[in-house]
């Protein structure tokens, strides 16, 4: 084999090479993004749970209420505390998102500006 042929194959081999390396780190930052939304679900999974066992709590605290308007006022304040608590929470942890309306207006702007006259 040529000295020519040696070193573009060399070459070849070198930038395969690099282009492996790339996928097996990505691959790699795939499996811990994967462990970081397993851990994310997970923690979710948790504060669902335990919403639904503050609501099954409220109710049942509403249904054994007896007609004593300073117990249903002090029910009524402990909920409101816990809305209070659980709004802040999730408006704290929710990402903003773009809405599709206003991805479909900015689509269509460009769109415009772009299209040939007649």
């Amino acid at each position: 084999m040529g000295a020519y042929k040696k070193a573009y194959f060399d070459e070849q081999f070198l930038a395969i090479n690099k282009k492996l390396d790339l996928i097996l780190t990505k691959e790699k930052e795939m499996a811990v993004d994967l462990t970081a939304l397993t851990a994310d679900v997970s923690q979710e999974g948790t504060l669902i749970g335990s919403v639904v066992t503050m609501l099954q709590g409220l109710q049942q605290q509403i249904a054994s209420l007896p007609a004593d308007q300073a117990a249903i006022d002090g029910l009524a304040s402990q909920l409101q505390s816990q809305i209070g608590t659980l709004t802040a929470a999730t408006v704290a942890n929710t990402p903003v998102a773009t809405t599709p309306a206003a991805d479909t207006a900015a689509a269509t702007a460009a769109a415009a500006a772009t299209a040939p006259t007649s």
